[in-house]
């Protein structure tokens, strides 16, 4: 998919490649105390951006500026650039705190791509006061904001006040900036006032749209500039910023460096981050990046907004990370909502391993803030495998007090009743339905409660609550209980969706061959159920079959349809899957080779494809496979004992691939840029699993068992490390 015009937005990379700030980022404390210094290496360095200084010049003679002083700058008392030189020093001194080059040399400002725009406004009158630029009349100032209106200025700096109302042109240009969504920072003043001078006295007058800031001073340890100006009340002090304005040092006339102290020096500290906070997201309207600058300032003297810092000390670091929820953008435009970034994850099928993890285009996705910022995030650390915990962990960890009660009707009814109540058990499979709808913890009882009834010899019928696949048809293991967790390796598919309500018919055709057909509707309660990975519904069919006293074989079918799943694996939000239709088959043989010694082997295909969910568009043409091979050994050490060696490998995923459609941008008009890929669904390893088992029964009421195992890339992860486990079971039964 195309992006579309204009070119996305190009957010601050969430984590930044390590970089060194330019010199003459040590020229002063006032960048690192903003956090400007960290704006700076994500790229937030006021481009694209202009700033109006309304002061006494700017010095054209340095190198600060050089190529950044707007074409239209100009003196707008002689309406000719020819006496825009600054003479005073205040202008270029304040023009340098906002923007400054990061050059090496002197001093860097808050924002040092940001294009500057001069309007020098101080020659009316030069009898205001005895140095140059002192005297500042309210038409000039009037006439300078519109200029700086017509410019296509962001920002308008204004280190100039007076202790009277503003009122009549100077007053109407103001509304006529903020209308057009321009923001005003203005210096607090230095009469040790507890109200601020004009124009920043307008802070938090709803006239001016939440667009006028003032600005107070703090030194190097953040403590109030003595001198500064005060807010009035608290609803001026809730538009009111503090910002360094104790010895900073900045450009000055002739190209030299000289430090200042006051509010006029703290004001552009501010006009620089409202600059460079433009300039990572133009998407911005200037009243939220004053929001935004207002709601991310540091906290100082009493908490929250007081009479001394307002708000607190600006922090353009802090600015620039994420505000209220983060969304991932679900349609064309990012007024079309979403999905929240938060409550987005997926738990893929263990088949799936590390695939969806590994696809570079969830590593680019974007999602924005509460502010429609975008933000560059990686999902792919949202995904997750479905963990097969290591058996050895469920074998140290006995399994409660398990209390059983069975009825069984006397003949000719030939009915029988179960109900199996489980204590206190452990924990539930990582990754389960259960385990994430409880928290982790286990519920007291999971009860199996089922009716069964005998319609002829041999042939039963069975029906219950919390049964599934593996008791009501399926051929039981060729391991026969040596080996440990032989579920997962001699039946590849177990897991995936067993445990519910259903029914089963199992019996024998002949003296030889036996059959065993099941029906599931599964649920995720889990009263009922301590494995189940999603909910859907469940077929199964088998035949065995012997082949004379030695060999035996069988086959499988399994049908699986799963709500919002798919191989057991889930997700949710953005990274939620589609409904999963899986078709499984299955053989197997089992072959005594000589007295006591057998053979037995198991391989399962299946096909399996899913409907789109979030992101995921949908799932085609996967394809699934899974084996194990044992040799096992009876009266080896002594009679009766069992001595046994199992290879297999677990379910995974052979071909197949899913469609991914991500946000990875947004444009100024807020159109979202999505990228929509084909991936492929093969893991990039190969799990393979190795078990070494001995049993022996001691009595008739005690029995030993032990187990050495290997597990090589668990999960079909290409980086994990072998998973190696040894294990003993000492059971006495009372």
């Amino acid at each position: 998919m195309s992006p579309p015009s204009p070119p996305p937005v190009s957010p601050p990379p969430p984590d930044p490649a390590p970089a060194s700030l330019p010199e003459d980022y040590k020229a002063g404390y006032n960048t690192a105390l903003i956090g400007a210094d960290a704006a700076y290496l994500k790229g937030a360095r006021g481009q694209g951006v202009t700033v109006a200084v309304i002061d006494s010049g700017i010095d054209l003679t340095g190198p600060e500026f050089k190529g950044r002083i707007a074409s239209a700058s100009t003196d707008v008392v002689t309406g000719t650039r020819d006496t825009l030189n600054d003479e005073s020093g205040h202008g270029s001194h304040v023009a340098g705190i906002i923007g400054a080059a990061a050059n090496g040399k002197g001093t860097v400002g808050v924002a040092p791509e940001a294009k500057i725009l001069a309007l020098r406004a101080d020659l009316r009158d030069a009898t205001i006061c005895e140095d140059p630029g002192c005297g500042y009349f309210d038409t000039d100032v009037a006439l300078a904001i519109d200029l700086a209106i017509k410019n296509k200025a962001k920002v308008i700096n204004l280190s100039i006040g007076k202790e009277e109302e503003i009122k009549g042109d100077y007053r109407t240009a103001l509304k006529r900036a903020t209308a057009a969504d321009v923001l005003i920072v203005s210096a607090a003043g230095n009469e040790d006032a507890d109200r601020p001078s004009y124009p920043a006295a307008f802070a938090g007058n709803p006239e001016f749209k939440g667009l006028v800031i003032a600005v107070g001073g703090v030194n190097r340890d953040k403590r109030v500039y003595a001198n500064g100006n005060r807010p009035t009340d608290l609803a001026q002090a809730a538009y009111y910023l503090v910002a360094p304005a104790v010895a900073i040092q900045s450009t000055f006339t002739g190209g030299d460096y000289l430090k200042l102290t006051g509010t006029s020096m703290a004001s552009p500290h501010v006009a620089g981050a409202a600059a460079a906070l433009k300039s990572a997201f133009p998407n911005l309207k200037m009243q939220q990046v004053a929001e935004i600058l207002l709601t991310t300032a540091e906290d100082l003297g009493d908490p929250g907004t007081d009479l001394v810092y307002g708000r607190g000390l600006v922090d353009l670091d802090k600015a620039l990370q994420p505000l209220g929820d983060m969304t991932l953008p679900s349609g064309a435009t990012v007024a079309g909502g979403g999905e929240d970034l938060a409550g987005s994850g997926l738990v893929a099928s263990r088949a799936m391993g590390d695939s969806l993890a590994n696809a570079e285009v969830l590593g680019r996705a974007m999602a924005v803030d509460g502010f429609d910022r975008p933000y560059a995030v990686d999902l792919r650390p949202r995904i997750r495998a479905a963990a097969r915990a290591n058996p050895m962990e469920r074998l140290l960890a006995p399994e409660g007090d398990p209390q059983s009660l069975g009825l069984t009707a006397p003949e000719p009814g030939g009915l029988s009743f179960g109900m199996d109540v489980d204590r206190a058990y452990p924990a539930y499979a990582p990754g389960s339905a259960t385990a994430a709808l409880q928290g982790g913890v286990p519920d007291d009882r999971v009860r199996r409660v089922w009716l069964g009834r005998r319609l002829a010899p041999g042939l039963g019928l069975q029906a219950g609550a919390g049964v599934g696949l593996e008791g009501v048809g399926a051929a039981a293991p060729a391991g026969d209980g040596l080996f440990l967790d032989d579920g997962d390796l001699l039946r590849p598919w177990t897991g995936v969706l067993d445990y519910g309500f259903g029914v089963g018919l199992t019996g024998d055709v002949s003296a030889s061959t036996r059959v065993g057909l099941g029906l599931v509707a599964a649920t995720d309660d889990g009263r009922l159920q301590n494995d189940a990975r999603s909910k859907g519904r469940a077929a199964g069919l088998t035949l065995a079959h012997d082949l004379g006293e030695d060999v035996s074989v069988n086959f499988g079918f399994r049908w699986l349809e799963e709500a919002a799943g798919l191989l057991g694996g889930s997700g949710t939000g953005a990274l939620a899957l589609g409904d999963g239709s899986t078709r499984t088959f299955e053989t197997g043989l089992g072959w005594r080779l000589a007295p006591g010694l057998r053979l037995a082997g198991q391989a399962s295909l299946g096909l399996s494809d899913a409907s789109g969910g979030g992101m995921v568009e949908g799932v085609d043409g996967l394809r699934t496979g899974g084996w194990s091979v044992s040799l096992t050994q009876e009266n080896v050490l002594a009679e009766g004992d069992r001595l046994g060696f199992l290879v297999g490998q677990p379910l995974r995923v052979l071909g197949g691939h899913a469609t991914l459609d991500v946000p990875v941008g947004r444009d100024l008009e807020g159109n979202v840029a999505r990228e929509r890929v084909r991936t492929s669904l093969e893991p990039s390893g190969r799990e393979t699993d190795l078990q070494l088992a001995y049993g022996r029964d001691l009595g008739p009421a005690s029995a030993l068992n032990g187990w050495l195992m290997l597990r090589h890339e668990p999960g079909h992860d290409a980086s994990a490390a072998d998973d190696v486990a040894v294990g003993m079971r000492f059971v006495r039964r009372f």
